[in-house]
């Protein structure tokens, strides 16, 4: 199995995922009431929307864009502590969401620091199995165990 291209396809799946159901977490009628707070991850800006009372955050590319890049749930009702701890985390697996577009750059990046990305990709998925079209099953952390080996 194709380790980079198995990586690719998690992260476009992803991307297909949030795009459908994000919006489906958020009342229409509470969005202008929502926190807006840019954040910065290894030189690109972000904004994340978020609202603790209502526990759900989102990352997109600008505070006038809809493309939704991650979401999940604060914790604790904290919006600012969730994100100082969570962000840094993630930065690289939410890099690569942004540029799964941009071949160069998702190949750079898996060249550099594919095990790094890995590692972050299992924080956001957990043990979540993927289907490739071929028929190949896997989780991340099978993929890293593959790289180690």
């Amino acid at each position: 199995m194709d380790i980079n291209y198995a990586i690719k396809e998690v992260i476009r799946h992803h991307r297909q995922a949030v795009q459908k159901s994000a919006w489906e977490f958020i009342d229409v009628d509470t969005l202008y009431t929502l926190r807006d707070i840019a954040i910065t991850v290894e030189d690109e800006k972000f904004h994340v929307v978020g609202d603790s009372d209502k526990y759900y955050v989102m990352v997109r590319k600008s505070s006038m864009d809809n493309d939704v890049i991650m979401f999940g749930r604060v914790d604790g009702g904290n919006l600012e502590k969730t994100l100082a701890r969570d962000i840094p985390k993630v930065g690289l697996a939410i890099l690569a969401i942004r540029h799964i577009e941009d071949d160069h750059y998702i190949d750079d990046l898996l060249s550099a620091r594919r095990e790094e990305l890995l590692d972050q990709l299992i924080l956001c998925f957990g043990s979540e199995r993927f289907n490739l079209a071929d028929g190949t099953s896997f989780t991340l952390q099978e993929l890293k165990q593959a790289v180690s080996h």
